[in-house]
């Protein structure tokens, strides 16, 4: 059997096929991210919910630094129904954190 340009170009055609094929599954399946993590999570001790608690959420926010001022802030309230008893968030912590945002405009965290 002779070697032409033609059949060397097809072979090299082919093996190189075949090495892309076959290098696909040497190649990492996952990526790793070695920062290290930032949680933003603040706990703070409220006497209850009739008196101070928006003091307590602006205390938590500034803890923080966050500049809001024109962005849009999403509440998003605990909603769960299909337990026994409902485990919702309270509505005057809903009320308490909008009024801490929308004082966030004026620039007050």
């Amino acid at each position: 059997m002779s070697i032409n340009r033609r059949r060397a170009l097809g072979a090299a055609v082919a093996a190189a096929a075949t090495v892309g094929i076959e290098a696909r599954s040497f190649w990492p399946q996952h990526s790793v991210d070695y920062r290290r993590a930032q949680s933003r999570v603040a706990v703070l001790n409220a006497e209850g919910y009739s008196h101070g608690l928006e003091e307590t959420v602006l205390r938590g926010l500034n803890l923080f630094r966050i500049d809001l001022r024109g962005m849009c802030v999403l509440l998003k309230p605990n909603l769960v129904e299909d337990l026994p008893e409902p485990v919702n968030t309270n509505p005057v912590l809903i009320g308490a954190a909008a009024r801490c945002f929308c004082g966030s405009e004026r620039g007050a965290l």
